[in-house]
């Protein structure tokens, strides 16, 4: 049997502290690389795709590229879900091939201290640096807008063109670059 996607959890601890995210009273932990790798031989034979998502910011994770070289010898697809706050220290990422799609909460903007441009322009520059995998920018908050999503959008819309998609409140910014 075959299954389509598994999330795992390779850490519970984030940088923010997001309304829309449920609040765990679980200790704070990180997953050894070990142990992934453990959970990567156990799944591999039933799942080709996995999430670095749950609760955790991925990109804080000590042992990121060691999870990811992991998934690159298992040839995993990786779809990586981040508020994008560490995206400007992970410049490596794009040596990643198991990187099938990286997804940005930046519906988070408002849970953070950083200046909104520094915030949009270290994301755009990833973006344009990005040589294979998908991009996703989720504003998740669609009928409740705040002037800080409203500035990010506008932002991008100094960027790229949106472009209505078949998906419903979704537009492509360009090849492999989706706004939701």
């Amino acid at each position: 049997m075959k299954i389509k996607r598994i999330y795992i959890e390779i850490t519970n601890i984030c940088n923010l502290k997001c309304d829309f995210c449920i609040n765990h009273n679980r200790p704070y932990k990180t997953m050894s690389s070990d142990d992934f790798n453990e959970i990567i031989i156990q799944i591999k034979p039933i799942c080709d795709y996995i999430y670095l998502h749950v609760q955790g910011e991925p990109l804080s994770h000590p042992n990121l590229y060691e999870i990811l070289d992991i998934c690159e010898e298992n040839s995993m697809k990786v779809h990586l879900v981040t508020n994008g706050t560490y995206i400007a220290s992970n410049c490596r990422l794009n040596n990643y091939k198991c990187l099938r799609k990286i997804s940005f909460s930046l519906h988070s903007i408002d849970f953070q201290n950083i200046d909104l441009n520094v915030y949009m322009n270290n994301i755009i520059d990833y973006i344009k640096s990005n040589t294979h995998s998908y991009i996703e920018l989720r504003f998740w908050n669609k009928n409740n807008l705040s002037d800080k999503s409203c500035q990010c959008i506008n932002i991008l819309k100094n960027n790229y063109t949106f472009i209505e998609s078949n998906k419903k409140d979704s537009f492509k910014l360009d090849n492999k670059i989706y706004l939701h």
